[in-house]
């Protein structure tokens, strides 16, 4: 268009066709018939005020005659499904609408299209009024209120959620269009209505409002009617019942699905699992009262201080540890394992436990026989319900230490013991030597290697902790045992000096 004729168009003239425009929109956004205005004059009227450089202004004037004939927010009475119900209604009638504005403006988009500062579309323009009319807290209480409905009575109202959901999926896919109007002024975009996120709108409505009601239905949850395995056992089918909860309302966006499942999982376990008085229960068997969350770090049976004092309940984790149940203990740790700063308690509370459970006045004195089974359970746990962590290794064997260093006379008991297996070991070996049996290793080798454990344990000091009073215990206990077995064993069996486990108590000696 020649720049001659754009002078010569004025605002008259774009009042002119924009009235065209006009009644034609709210003809269609009514219902009523359009006949009396032909295609051809609707799609001049525009085409005329876009090649005259007057878009900025059609677009603006769409964008107010929609914020004039939307309805304004919910105020629908008939409760909470009639709320949602009429949403979805609207959400349908105005997408028909946009798509009859769009044939009708089709220049426009056209244009836009092609331009190096790109204007927002016709359906841009659509959805940023259909959500800043329509949707509001209201409708976000309406939705809210039936998934609330649905899980206390543990059911999945129809399609109405889902079908809901995609809808404000589809408007916040549609606002991360907002890009495209850079260009424009201010007046015509209202900025505080886009936010970085992408999904806003759903996140706004559904996703934040969704996880306060998760959160305040399981604030509550009852723990004094269900042992520490049972309670367990219910956090784990209520984050299923979550989990499936969303795959069905998030059914038609697959995307989103991930994201809320995590958080809602996380929300659960902090809600159920984190406070101090569900924690005393299934880790200590005692319900603790609310003050003092200072922990001492001990190397006793009284690892946690007067405030997590061992109750009396006969289901939790030194009851776990003692009986050797897996089950409860791979819940357990399952259930803990996201909450990192749990796990430090989780760990003290395995040492405290192992300890108590194997020492006065809850056990006598144990034998060697005792704390090689303990030893031999305490890596099948590590093996099995704790999967290998290497830090829950640490603490128990940590413990084992404690346990090994009160028991009366361990350093003669373990010299003892060794001095047996040499004497087994060497029949064995002359057994094998006769060709009665071949020369591989057997299952004496197997308790030589476990008490060489033990005797490590009896006078290694864990570094930055302190197991026994002193060193000098530690001095004496290691010498009667070396002493014992100075007697005992190498100057009265020297047929077996040479043999591999002399060598490897020879560098256990010198670690």
């Amino acid at each position: 268009i020649p720049v001659s004729a754009q002078k010569t168009f004025t605002q008259a003239d774009f009042e002119s066709n924009w009235k065209i425009l006009e009644h034609a929109f709210i003809a269609i956004y009514q219902g009523q018939p359009t006949q009396s205005m032909s295609f051809e004059t609707l799609y001049t009227a525009a085409y005329t005020i876009v090649t005259r450089r007057w878009e900025r202004q059609l677009l603006k004037n769409v964008r107010t005659l929609l914020d004039e004939i939307l309805p304004k927010g919910m105020e629908i009475t008939g409760g909470d499904r009639k709320v949602v119900e009429r949403f979805l209604l609207d959400y349908e009638k105005h997408k028909y609408c946009l798509e009859r504005y769009r044939d009708i403006l089709l220049y426009l988009d056209r244009y836009n299209s092609t331009q190096t500062s790109k204007l927002p579309s016709i359906y841009d323009i659509g959805i940023s009024a259909f959500r800043d009319s329509v949707i509001n807290s209201s409708l976000s209480s309406s939705i809210i209120s039936i998934t609330v409905t649905d899980r206390e009575e543990r059911t999945v109202n129809d399609t109405l959620i889902p079908d809901s959901v995609s809808v404000l999926n589809q408007i916040g896919r549609a606002q991360h269009e907002k890009e495209r109007s850079q260009s424009l002024p201010a007046s015509l975009w209202n900025e505080d209505t886009f936010p970085d996120d992408p999904n806003s709108v759903f996140y706004q409505i559904f996703e934040e409002p969704y996880l306060e009601s998760v959160a305040s239905h399981y604030a509550d949850r009852p723990l004094s009617d269900l042992s520490g395995i049972e309670y367990l056992q219910d956090v784990e089918q209520a984050l299923q019942a979550e989990q499936d909860r969303i795959i069905m309302y998030l059914q038609h966006v697959p995307s989103a699905q991930h994201g809320l499942k995590n958080r809602v999982a996380l929300l659960l376990r902090e809600t159920l699992l984190k406070p101090k008085s569900v924690m005393d229960r299934l880790l200590l068997g005692k319900k603790s009262e609310e003050g003092n969350t200072e922990k001492k770090d001990e190397d006793d049976a009284s690892l946690f201080g007067d405030e997590f004092d061992m109750g009396d309940g006969d289901d939790h984790l030194g009851i776990w540890l003692h009986d050797s149940r897996t089950e409860p203990l791979s819940l357990l740790y399952n259930s803990y394992l996201p909450l990192s700063e749990c796990m430090s308690t989780i760990r003290k509370a395995l040492k405290a436990q192992l300890v108590e459970f194997h020492t006065p006045p809850r056990k006598v004195d144990m034998d060697i026989g005792g704390l090689l089974e303990l030893q031999r359970r305490i890596n099948e746990f590590m093996k099995g319900p704790f999967k290998g962590d290497n830090s829950f290794e640490i603490a128990a064997h940590d413990g084992m230490k404690i346990i090994v260093n009160r028991v009366d006379g361990i350093a003669e008991n373990l010299a003892t013991s060794m001095h047996s297996l040499f004497k087994q070991a060497k029949k064995e070996k002359k057994v094998s030597k006769k060709g009665d049996e071949e020369d591989s290793k057997s299952s004496v080798d197997d308790e030589f290697d476990e008490l060489l454990v033990l005797f490590r344990e009896s006078v290694v000091v864990p570094s930055g902790r302190r197991t026994v009073p002193d060193t000098s215990g530690i001095a004496a206990r290691f010498g009667r045992f070396y002493g014992i077995l100075s007697v005992k064993v190498f100057r009265t069996e020297a047929d077996l000096a040479n043999d591999d486990w002399n060598s490897g108590f020879a560098n256990l000696v010198h670690d």
